[in-house]
């Protein structure tokens, strides 16, 4: 599911898991709660008093509020026991240049400056996991781990942990928001050459979605484009 609300400033997208429809629920449940979330809070500027950005919180405390709705319904209803979804959310402050990002899973976010893209986000992945946690394992051991499981999703505990970044904007600046439905489909090289074509984020958009949504392909994609 993806969200588009640039009258707050808010980008939103969210890939589900669960058996039948809980999938989607649960992508649409968490867009539609971080919307709301972040338009019933004051919209406030600057620091906390633990020097943190009062908008990263903000868009931190919606993204626990979708986790915290999509929990209550799973534990509420046998249909949607065990859905989950992950989900990448900005937040941009154009009166202050300043976007805040979370994410949770697997979704990433790519920035093209100056012709250059940058992942922003790190996957919440069990490959990453060995990297922090184990970097000793050895190859025996590590060939027989699951290679495409995520660590962390929205559903899967009473609190998630929230990753939060905030980056300074740049005029010019071009950000990807997709699923790894993309991703499993282009290499890092791929999406970059993609990012770099001179075409409005719409059409981007269609350029990728051709591309992911080949016969052979093996997850559904959701992208957002924006320029800053």
């Amino acid at each position: 599911a993806i969200l588009v609300r640039r009258e707050l400033g808010l980008f939103v997208l969210a890939d589900g898991a669960g058996g039948e429809s809980a999938g989607n629920v649960a992508s649409s449940l968490a867009t539609s709660t971080i919307a709301h979330e972040i338009e019933q809070m004051p919209t406030t500027r600057g620091f906390d008093v633990l020097g943190l950005p009062l908008g990263a919180r903000r868009l931190s405390a919606a993204v626990q509020s979708a986790n915290a709705q999509i929990v209550h319904l799973a534990r509420s209803s046998d249909r949607f026991q065990g859905m989950g979804t992950t989900v990448v959310a900005a937040l941009v402050e154009h009166d202050v240049g300043v976007m805040h990002l979370a994410y949770v899973g697997d979704s990433r976010c790519y920035r093209l400056r100056g012709g250059h893209v940058e992942l922003l986000t790190q996957d919440h992945s069990l490959a990453n996991d060995v990297l922090e946690l184990a970097p000793e394992i050895d190859d025996e051991r590590a060939r027989t781990l699951p290679s495409r499981v995520i660590t962390r999703a929205l559903g899967m505990s009473a609190r998630v942990r929230v990753s939060v970044q905030s980056h300074a904007l740049v005029p010019g600046d071009r950000y990807l928001l997709c699923s790894d439905g993309l991703t499993d489909e282009l290499d890092e090289e791929q999406i970059a050459d993609a990012m770099r074509q001179a075409v409005r984020p719409p059409a981007l958009v269609k350029i990728l979605l051709d591309i992911a949504d080949a016969p052979n392909a093996r997850d559904n994609t959701a992208v957002i484009v924006f320029d800053t």
